[in-house]
């Protein structure tokens, strides 16, 4: 099992990212009840892009509804292609864009298409040892309906449910004292520079 201590060897800085990549989940503060779904601020992603699945598991449905009929459970990690997006909306606690994704288990296997909900998707996989182990894990970062980055780190060679290992960490508002959540940027820093394998998460203040 993988040490708690690498779940807290992660940094939050206001440095520059070396990506474009960026994950964004915000929100402003409502003065009674819940923001309106309409002003929440998320990551698009975009026809012929390849994301990631960043929750533990998740089901590719056959039609954009939370109910629909299962065509596949994705594992953590599983890379899909974006076909299309479809409408905003809200499933349980988030609110995100359905997208129909393409899910390819092998070369030349023939692609497998459904619809998952945004909220499981990201642009952040990483595959390093992570724990010094010698054994290379999965690490994804999702926002969480708290509006923090969620870090998920998969051990392969772990059988559930003490596979994957998480931690939330806090990200900069980009509308200080009005508002939840913001932008979040990854990335890998060797051993070689930290002593350890990291995953550095920036967060940009205020716009």
């Amino acid at each position: 099992m993988m040490p708690s201590a690498l779940l807290v060897s992660l940094t939050l800085a206001q440095s520059t990212p070396a990506s474009d990549a960026v994950l964004e989940y915000s929100a402003p503060l409502a003065e009674e009840g819940a923001p309106d779904p309409a002003s929440f601020e998320f990551t698009a992603f975009t026809a012929g892009q390849t994301v990631y699945l960043g929750v533990d598991e998740a089901n590719l449905r056959a039609s954009v509804a939370a109910d629909a009929s299962v065509v596949r459970t994705l594992m953590l990690g599983t890379p899909v292609k974006v076909l299309k997006a479809g409408a905003r909306a809200k499933v349980g606690d988030y609110v995100n864009t359905w997208y129909q994704v393409s899910v390819v288990d092998a070369k030349d296997a023939a692609p497998v298409t459904g619809w998952v909900f945004g909220n499981t998707l990201t642009p952040f996989r990483f595959e390093a040892d992570l724990d010094g182990d010698g054994e290379l894990e999965v690490a994804t970062v999702v926002m969480s309906n708290e509006f923090k980055a969620r870090v998920r780190v998969l051990e392969p060679d772990v059988k559930p449910p003490r596979r994957v290992s998480s931690v939330d960490v806090a990200v900069a508002s980009t509308n200080y004292g009005s508002g939840r959540g913001g932008p979040v940027t990854v990335k890998l820093v060797p051993a070689k520079q930290a002593g350890v394998t990291l995953l550095q998460l920036d967060s940009s203040p205020e716009r």
